[in-house]
């Protein structure tokens, strides 16, 4: 695209700057030096994640899905002014997450829930720093409630349940807070996330709605 590239794209449909519904579908097609860029896209509600050089069959498969969901309504995005803040221009090589605890877990924010809307902003928050040292240790956080769980793996959780741990990207930050609840678009996101090595390939899930499903 001349002038201009996918998260520069991406930013302006999010920001209504496009001429287009701001929850149209959007995919990223991301290589592997471009991997920070993926969470900067979570932050701008990028819908699905695929891996260069793009396979055909998981380019389909993401494609019907998005179609089949269509357009996201208003509720299920951060705001305008939330996507606005985000810097699209800085060096790759630069970009990192940080866990902003000030900020509103994507539960609090219409992430779960079937009287809320059926997916809404994941709880991260983007800005630029230099990264950590040494490996990141991650470690379940149980804010409210200690859930049991049980691991399973990504292309087997079926909607509906819940985390009993957090999940954090490979990178160490966190993604999503235990007691969330996943709708069937947040499962397919995650799914396309795992497939680029962003996210662990299972998650672990409350146990107790394992045994009611």
């Amino acid at each position: 695209m001349p002038h201009a590239n996918g998260l520069q794209l991406l930013k302006d449909l999010r920001t209504g700057q496009a001429g287009v519904p701001r929850g149209l579908p959007f995919a990223l097609l991301t290589g592997f030096a471009e991997r920070p860029l993926v969470r900067l896209a979570v932050q701008l509600d990028a819908d699905a994640f695929l891996a260069k050089p793009v396979d055909s069959a998981a380019l389909v498969r993401h494609v019907e899905q998005l179609l089949h969901h269509g357009p996201r309504q208003e509720t299920e995005l951060h705001e305008a002014e939330h996507h606005a803040a985000i810097d699209v221009d800085t060096p790759v090589g630069h970009i990192v997450l940080e866990q902003d605890e000030s900020s509103p877990s994507s539960a609090e924010m219409g992430e779960a829930g079937d009287s809320q809307s059926e997916t809404g902003p994941l709880s991260s928050t983007a800005r630029i720093q230099d990264p950590p040292a040494g490996p990141s240790v991650v470690r379940p956080s149980f804010e409210n409630e200690v859930f049991e769980g049980r691991e399973i793996s990504l292309s087997d959780v079926p909607p509906g349940l819940r985390l009993a741990w957090d999940l954090h990207y490979i990178a160490g930050w966190r993604l999503l807070r235990a007691g969330e609840r996943l709708s069937e678009r947040t499962v397919n996101r995650l799914r396309s996330m795992s497939e680029i090595d962003e996210i662990p390939e299972s998650i672990w899930i409350v146990s107790e709605d394992l045994s009611a499903d």
